[in-house]
């Protein structure tokens, strides 16, 4: 017996161990899923996705119980996260004017807010004087009573006010509440970038742990909400989903072939094509990208359903008298010709942008030529001889004569292009949001809850890059005049942006400049106080603040990085690698044209970004490279085809079931009201696969071929595995495994109910060599 074969499988098998021994742990995020950009729009719609601050944001709340329980668990949380290093801030309701993050902003107070030019004029300050007096009369008192001495102007009040201003939550015993009263509200900001999953989830753990120990009412409830808390639940679904499908695939399987075959010995031979092919496909996929992402382990679990194909066409063959090396000989020509389809097929994968769907299709390829392989050289030397006697033999073979029926799959494959034109409108997804494993309960909340504490969540914005923040600011300051001339014109319903929380060091200069001197300003407050009853000297600190605002350098981001209002600005302005970015939101846009005009005006410097456009555009891009790959694909399997059989009608005989299954497919999905993704197009390309394997067996034994029983009970049987490990994936909540399987769970039943419509009748020779 010639062990070559045995040897270098075994070889094999050892150095894909030692690639998976030495390989960094798997992937999980769903980023590498998203495609790479290439408009500058694209890239910054992508850079936003992957790593713009919205990606450190977590929104907290607490619900149940009463408000004075909830304000006590809501103050004990902040104050845990606070001194847990995990987070850069964490706010849970108003600055007090007292708070010790508030005293940069109150020392660059006269820098921030331009005063007007009347503002330290002797009318202007005794204005000022006679306004605090009757608020210190009124009922309610002068909320800032112990600043007066410093700022009788109420200057940092109005500052404070402006980004305040109608842009949070309610305040209740202190702390932010929803309008309703019904929640208390927490805003925290990761101080780990979006993708560090590691870290991210020892804040969450955090946040759980610092609310585990708050909670004093044992009907209250944590609700985390934002992209951190988003992305580490996305991986515990992934992870739970693989191991959990992985098991239930592999279970369902090995009992289904040992119902069949009645034999364990050879259920454990069949599992040694499909164990290779998964330890060889994601060594290769490691070998190519360095690492492998948790779906395309996944993947592993698609190619139970398809690589087992392999033995069972050899085991029910050899199951009469030929040997399994007879019977390898026989059916070795049709698998080939398969295996070179399906990786085919899959090869369009391996030239897209998506990176998850490369490794997806190098998973792929390498897997089923491994299996194929297996299947071919090694098998034969471990077993010679076998004997299974399925009960899917006879009634395959009826169930594939009852369903001749040559015209059905042309007139399936007309009405298809039928149907599916006139729903050509809504036939592609072009949401990124799709991606996305959140049930639309968590959806609807994460938007209320963005809307009840004031966070931005726009779906236009401009964009505005610079070398560093002052350029930004400044570019941010010049839109600020045309934004507002808009909103004034009833063009735009509203905006945010940087410069409205902090102006650049240019204005700031000459905010300081418009300063009196401190001579000027001592003899205007001395005439503004006459007859006032304000104690002589009251004001001094006042005196001095503004002495001091004239020397004062100009406030930075990062001096703010520690004060509430760092938190409004952070969404607004950061810096992503050299380059600092700030975020303009737009709001109720009633004429686009102006602001359009607005940008260009603006330069290079400054992008308008429509969300919603630009992912479809990006979805559909490359949703259009990947149906031009996966056709011409197709068209080299037609050539490859014409090649073996050598004859165009047994090629339409082949191709006919194929079409119709494909076209049947993408109906069925329609009437289900799924709308196909670049991921169902890569399904598709399996459903090819599988069709072309499954009409090459029939168009190669006709009716009367002493091995069209064994024949018809192989691919039934071949078609049961797939269904089941598909159904599986149909079942999973992450959308790409929900899209490859339900698309070839319903493609693996037409492909073979239109393939028996193609049985011949009578004896043919072979027609494959």
């Amino acid at each position: 017996m010639n062990r070559l074969p045995v040897v270098i499988w075994m070889l094999l098998l050892l150095g894909a161990g030692a690639i998976l021994a030495t390989a960094p742990p798997a992937k999980d995020d769903l980023a590498q899923f998203l495609p790479d950009a290439v408009t500058r729009e694209q890239r910054l719609l992508l850079d936003e996705i992957r790593q713009g601050p919205g990606t450190r944001l977590i929104m907290l709340e607490l619900s149940g119980g009463s408000a004075e329980q909830l304000s006590r668990a809501s103050a004990s949380v902040a104050a845990t996260l606070q001194h847990s290093g995990h987070f850069e801030r964490v706010i849970n309701g108003p600055a007090s004017m007292d708070d010790v993050r508030s005293q940069p902003l109150f020392d660059h107070r006269y820098l921030l807010a331009p005063a007007a030019p009347s503002a330290f004029s002797t009318d202007g300050l005794r204005k000022a004087l006679s306004t605090r007096l009757r608020e210190l009369s009124s009922p309610v008192g002068l909320p800032d009573k112990h600043l007066l001495p410093a700022d009788p102007t109420a200057s940092f009040r109005e500052w404070v006010g402006r980004w305040r201003h109608g842009n949070g939550p309610s305040e209740h015993h202190g702390v932010w509440f929803t309008r309703d009263g019904a929640s208390a509200l927490l805003m925290v900001q990761s101080r780990y970038p979006g993708f560090d999953l590691d870290q991210q989830q020892k804040v969450v753990s955090a946040i759980y742990n610092a609310f585990d120990a708050a909670a004093d009412a044992p009907e209250t409830r944590l609700r985390i909400i934002g992209a951190p808390a988003y992305a580490v639940e996305s991986r515990r679904s992934i992870q739970r989903e693989v191991s959990t499908l992985s098991l239930l695939a592999t279970t369902g399987v090995s009992l289904l072939l040992l119902l069949v075959f009645r034999s364990l010995r050879l259920v454990l031979l069949a599992a040694l094509p499909l164990a290779s092919s998964i330890l060889v496909g994601a060594a290769a996929v490691i070998a190519g990208f360095g690492q492998i992402h948790a779906i395309a382990l996944a993947f592993g679990v698609i190619l139970i359903g398809v690589a087992v194909d392999y033995p069972i066409h050899l085991f029910t063959h050899a199951g009469g008298k030929d040997s399994t090396r007879h019977a390898i000989t026989a059916v070795w020509p049709i698998m080939r010709i398969g295996l070179i389809t399906t990786a085919l097929g899959f090869s369009a994968l391996l030239f897209t942008n998506f990176s998850g769907l490369a490794q997806l299709g190098t998973f792929a390829v390498a897997g089923l030529i491994v299996a194929a392989a297996v299947t071919r050289f090694v098998l034969p030397l471990l077993v010679s001889r076998i004997r299974v006697r399925s009960a899917l033999e006879p009634f395959a073979a009826a169930l594939f004569l009852r369903l001749r029926i040559p015209w059905l799959p042309l007139a399936i494959i007309a009405f298809a292009v039928v149907f599916l034109a006139s729903r050509r409108d809504v036939l592609w997804e072009h949401d990124l949001a799709r991606l996305s494993p959140l049930s639309a309960e968590t959806k609807a909340m994460d938007t209320y809850i963005r809307k009840e504490l004031g966070a931005p969540d726009a779906g236009r914005l401009l964009l505005i890059t610079g070398d560093n923040p002052e350029q930004v600011l400044q570019l941010s300051e010049a839109l600020e005049v045309g934004l507002s001339r808009q909103v004034a014109a009833g063009n735009l319903g509203g905006f945010d942006l940087p410069s409205r929380y902090l102006p650049s060091l240019r204005s700031q200069q000459r905010n300081r400049d418009a300063l009196p001197d401190l001579d000027t300003l001592r003899e205007n407050l001395s005439r503004a106080q006459d007859g006032l009853p304000f104690k002589p000297g009251l004001f001094e600190p006042f005196l001095e603040d503004v002495a001091r605002s004239k020397r004062t350098p100009g406030l930075t981001p990062d001096q703010l990085a520690d004060t509430p209002l760092g938190l409004r600005l952070s969404p607004l302005l950061s810096r992503r690698g050299h380059t600092w970015v700030g975020l303009v939101t737009l709001s109720a846009i009633v004429d686009e044209a102006p602001i359009l005009r607005l940008v260009a005006n603006a330069g290079d410097q400054v992008v308008y970004l429509d969300l919603p456009k630009e992912s479809s555009a990006l979805v559909a891009g490359y949703r259009d490279e990947a149906l031009r790959l996966g056709s011409l694909a197709t068209a080299i399997i037609v050539l490859i085809l014409l090649a073996s059989l050598r004859r165009a009608r047994l090629v339409v005989r082949v191709m006919a079931p194929v079409a119709a299954a494909v076209l049947g497919t993408v109906v069925v999905l329609s009437l289900l009201n799924q709308q196909l993704s670049v991921f169902h197009v890569a399904a598709l390309l399996m459903v090819i696969g599988i069709g072309i394997d499954y009409a090459l067996f029939i168009v190669r034994t006709p009716d009367d071929h002493p091995g069209f029983a064994a024949t018809a009970g192989s691919l039934l049987l071949c078609n049961l595995s797939t269904l089941l490990v598909f159904g599986l994936l149909a079942c999973s909540r992450v959308p790409v495994l929900f899209a490859i399987g339900m698309t070839v769970f319903s493609g693996t039943v037409l492909s073979l109910v239109f393939s028996a419509t193609m049985v011949r009748s009578g004896t043919t020779a072979s027609a494959c060599r």
